[in-house]
């Protein structure tokens, strides 16, 4: 009884290895994107398939030295990751005394709490990064048990930091 079942399920595999194998070639896995999007803690509670599922969304962008990136008061359509490069951070027209750099993120201030960007974000020199749009990124955080207290956590602490007031 067993060797007929088992000849079904041997032809069943010869039969669809082609379909398989050609969905297989079409899958879009972006291990750069997923490279950096695993040590960032916003993300560190998400399964890999819903990884997998922001890194299709989010998008390279490559900026010039002295560029804003993102500016005070600003509406929030965006949270960033720096792939490579250097950029600075200003509130109220003070410069921070920390830069972002490779595997810093920045954002999600105004995405978490819907405020106006608390600060400007300047390119020091060439800088990639990686853009990952408001709804996508609400949608990562938000999903998980655990993300949301994470991503507020984060926030309330850049927060913190951006206005030593707080």
């Amino acid at each position: 009884a067993y060797a007929p079942l088992g000849g079904v399920l041997v032809l069943a595999a010869f039969a669809t290895f082609r379909t398989i194998r050609s969905l297989d070639a079409r899958a879009d896995f972006r291990a750069d994107v997923l490279a950096l999007l695993k040590p960032v803690k916003l993300f560190s509670s998400m399964r890999p398939s819903d990884l997998d599922r922001l890194s299709e969304c989010a998008v390279w962008q490559d900026y010039e030295g002295d560029e804003n990136v993102i500016t005070q008061g600003e509406v929030g359509d965006a949270y960033y990751i720096v792939e490579s490069g250097s950029l600075a951070v200003w509130i109220d027209g003070v410069r921070r005394p920390v830069d972002l750099g490779p595997g810093d993120g920045f954002g999600e201030i105004a995405l978490l709490r819907d405020v106006p960007r608390t600060g400007t974000v300047t390119t020091l020199v060439p800088t990639r990064l990686l853009r990952i749009e408001r709804d996508d990124f609400l949608a990562a955080v938000t999903r998980h048990v655990d993300g949301h207290p994470i991503a507020v956590e984060i926030s309330d602490v850049n927060r913190r930091m951006a206005d030593p007031r707080q």
